[in-house]
Parts: structure tokens; C-alpha cells; sequence
């Protein structure tokens, strides 16, 4: 890696740092101001709303089934892109199985194209993880929107 391509990194680094910095101070302190802290807010207000509703039942599923399927789009989506890469890379560097160690050892050797590669694909497979995990978050929401309250009679 040359000195401008190290120069660009740390550039790159320290504005993704004090970004992700200067969020989650708004976040904490001035949720409203942010888009993740009205819809946050959003969000709340409408399980309230649907739980004092008896006639919201459909609504809920219904957004609720519409979430999980757009999680699912995406997270298809995400490991559809990672494999595709993988295989886009296997063919240009002529290798014949991209599973073998062929294609890790041919991909490293070049320290630039074998970084990028990797971190391309495992960012993509961490996203497919998060929007798994956000489709497991949304069923257990199905189940516990539905729940009484204390007071509450079935």
C-alpha cells in the first residue's frame, strides 16, 4: 500500500469516526433532530396506538409482515451480492472453484484487491446477519404486540 492510498484511509477512517460520533450525540441528546430518532419515536407511539386500539389487530400484522418481508428482500439481496462478487472475482482471476484455496491464496497476493475484496464481502455478510436478526425481531414483536397488559383482560 502506498503512502497516498494510506493517506486516503485515515482520511476516510476519521471522517466515518467523527460522523458516527457527532449521530450518536444527536441520538442521545437531540433524538427529534435525527431520522433514526423521529421514526424511533414513530414507532412507539404506534404499538401504543395499537395496543389501545382493539380494531388494529390487521394493521399490526400487516406492517409487521410487510417489515419482515422487506428484511428478507435485503438480506437476499446482501447474499446474492457477496456470492456474486465472489464469483466475479474467481472468473477475472481465472480460477476454476472459488471454494479451493486457489482462489484466497490468488486474491492475497495482491494485499490492496485482497483487502477490499474481503472487507466487501464480510460487510455484506454482516449486513445479511443484521437484517436476519431484525426479520427475528420483528416476529418476536408479532408475539409480544398481541400480549395483555397487567390490567388488561384477555
Amino acid at each position: 500500500m502506498d503512502t497516498k492510498e494510506l493517506i486516503y484511509l485515515v482520511a476516510t477512517l476519521a471522517i466515518f469516526i467523527s460522523y458516527h460520533m457527532w449521530f450518536t450525540y444527536n441520538m442521545v441528546y437531540h433524538p427529534h433532530n435525527t431520522m433514526a430518532g423521529w421514526t424511533s419515536c414513530v414507532r412507539r407511539s404506534w404499538v401504543a396506538q395499537i395496543l389501545h386500539k382493539k380494531s388494529g389487530d390487521i394493521l399490526a400484522v400487516q406492517t409487521l409482515r410487510n417489515w419482515i418481508l422487506a428484511a428478507t428482500m435485503l438480506a437476499t439481496a446482501c447474499v446474492a451480492f457477496s456470492f456474486g462478487l465472489m464469483s466475479f472475482i474467481a472468473q477475472s482471476f481465472r480460477v476454476a472453484d472459488p471454494g479451493n484455496n486457489t482462489f484466497l491464496r490468488t486474491i492475497l497476493e495482491d494485499q490492496l484487491i485482497g483487502f477490499k475484496t474481503v472487507a466487501i464481502i464480510g460487510l455484506n455478510f454482516t449486513a445479511f446477519f443484521s437484517f436476519t436478526q431484525s426479520i427475528r425481531y420483528f416476529n418476536h414483536c408479532g408475539f409480544a404486540i398481541n400480549i395483555p397488559t397487567v390490567g388488561q383482560k384477555n
